[in-house]
Formats: C-alpha cells, structure tokens, sequence
C-alpha cells in the first residue's frame, strides 16, 4: 500500500487496502498462547511494523479523500456488476 501511495496510484492502493481489512479481521482468530514464543515475538513485531507504516499513510489518504471516495465507489460498483453478471 505505501508504495501505491507514494506514486498516487490511488486504486491501487484501495485494491491493497481491501485486502489488508480482510487479513485484519483474521488476526481476531489467532490463539496468541497456542503460538511459540519465537513465532509470537516475530508476529508481534511483523504487526507494528505494520501498524507504524499504516499510520504513515493515514495522513496522505485523507489528503486524498475526495479522490478516494470517487475511486472506492468505483470500485465496488465494478465488484456488484461482477457479481451480477460474473467476470
């Protein structure tokens, strides 16, 4: 996603960003305890390096936000039309 932002490919960028909502919702899931403590650690870190960079972003997308709405809509005008009519 940040390199979608930082060339202003702001489709792009929504494309990612769908994708990161829904691997976000998958991190509910994730039984902390079960995991080595190795594999918590490297997890726990992966995540605020996410997090730090997504904070990064905040600031050009709502710069963006005009832009975005118009492209967000298309986009999900484009996914009922393929969900109506198939591929």
């Amino acid at each position: 996603m940040m390199q979608w932002a930082a060339k202003e490919n702001w489709e792009a960028f929504l494309m990612e960003a769908e994708q990161y909502v829904a691997l976000s919702a998958e991190l509910r899931d994730i039984n902390w305890q079960s995991l080595p403590a190795g594999e918590r650690d490297v997890l726990a870190e992966t995540l605020r390096k996410t997090q730090t960079q997504i904070d990064s972003l905040l600031p050009h997308a709502e710069a963006r936000r005009t832009e975005l709405v118009g492209t967000l809509r298309n986009l999900q005008n484009s996914a009922k039309m393929r969900r109506a009519y198939g591929p």
